[in-house]
């Protein structure tokens, strides 16, 4: 998330590309607030939700859909930066070895310390053979956040192989089988969400899209194709247009489901989704960003912030003894922000445990 970048270029080139910088700085925004919104407010209980007002529910709806942002926004960041490269043999065995391998041991270095982390918590002895299997991508960890990092690592691997295929061929090439995964992946799940409100059975596609890269490939390569233009036409009114009706919709289909009794956990296969994370991309690349020390330096710890936030909030959650609820939100939420960004920023001080704690560079 922090660093997608393969080499020292983007140290040479980051002033220019101030906005990637605002977009990280929204993306790690957004995780923070989706896992705390998640800890404070029982979204997925269905009695809970429908005793809210009208306009707690939109509210709520709204906070989630603007979490579930993050995620997209860091897997386009990286299309944009990595795939239009060019990847020689020389090249890719380079980040194999600077981006893939460091990626890796941030991930099992965290592996490890949120497995010591929750037995403290839970007064437990370590499960070794857990342990193992989670170290090797074999299970999920029991802390929700960290299922990002094997999916990043699996996109790595092949960044070099997709992005020699983008660079040698014609973007309308990939016209057809784009569309026809982004049916699949995006349209049908919210399709199923309308026919279970309906009372209908929902859809299972069986047509085998995993070279696709599934949900997440998708985005990647979504960023790839923003960098060459794709939405250059459209008018930014009409982004903001597309991307203000995709929430309202969202938020009608969000609250429609649980009206009829369906509990909806939103997640990156949301056409709808997809749609408003593609246009706050467009924007937000359009728009004249000046160099910010600010921006820059949460950016560049954006990956650490990531790692290490979940232990602010598992501690803090039931530290912080305040009975109105919103008011506790907007704590934590300062407080995890802010003494993640520390935390980071204090430890990267020290070049080798920045890089193999944070991977930053």
């Amino acid at each position: 998330m922090g660093n997608d970048i393969t080499d020292i270029q983007y140290k040479k080139v980051r002033d220019r590309i101030a906005w990637i910088d605002m977009l990280r700085v929204m993306a790690i925004s957004s995780v923070l607030l989706v896992h705390i919104l998640g800890t404070l407010f029982n979204i997925l209980n269905l009695e809970y939700v429908l005793h809210l007002s009208e306009i707690e529910q939109g509210l709520l709806f709204f906070f989630h859909i603007v979490g579930r942002l993050g995620v997209p926004l860091f897997l386009m960041i990286s299309g944009y930066l990595l795939l239009d490269k060019e990847y020689t043999y020389n090249r890719s065995m380079h980040f194999y070895k600077c981006n893939l391998l460091n990626l890796f041991i941030s991930t099992e270095i965290w592996i490890v310390i949120y497995n010591l982390i929750m037995c403290f918590y839970a007064k437990e002895s370590i499960d070794l053979f857990r342990l193992l299997k989670e170290m090797l991508f074999f299970k999920y960890t029991s802390i929700n956040h960290l299922w990002y990092l094997p999916m990043i690592i699996g996109l790595y691997l092949f960044i070099p192989i997709i992005s020699t295929m983008l660079k040698n061929i014609e973007l309308r090439l990939l016209l057809i089988p784009y569309i026809v995964s982004i049916f699949f992946v995006f349209c049908v799940p919210i399709a199923n969400i309308l026919f279970l409100c309906l009372g209908k059975t929902s859809l299972k596609y069986i047509i085998d899209l995993d070279f696709s890269g599934g949900v997440y490939g998708i985005y990647l390569i979504m960023g790839y194709l923003l960098k060459k233009d794709i939405l250059k036409k459209i008018k930014m009114k009409y982004l903001v247009l597309c991307s203000s009706s995709a929430i309202v919709l969202l938020i009608f289909l969000i609250k429609c489901a649980y009206e009829h009794g369906i509990v909806y956990d939103l997640w990156y296969d949301n056409c709808l989704l997809f749609i408003i994370a593609i246009c706050i991309f467009e924007m937000i690349s359009r728009m004249h960003i000046q160099n910010n020390i600010v921006l820059e330096t949460i950016s560049r710890m954006s990956f650490g912030i990531y790692l290490v936030h979940n232990t602010f909030i598992i501690f803090l959650s039931n530290v912080i003894n305040i009975d109105i609820i919103q008011i506790k939100f907007i704590c934590l939420y300062i407080i995890t922000f802010v003494g993640s960004l520390l935390l980071v920023y204090l430890i990267s001080r020290n070049k080798n445990l920045g890089l193999w704690l944070f991977y930053i560079k």
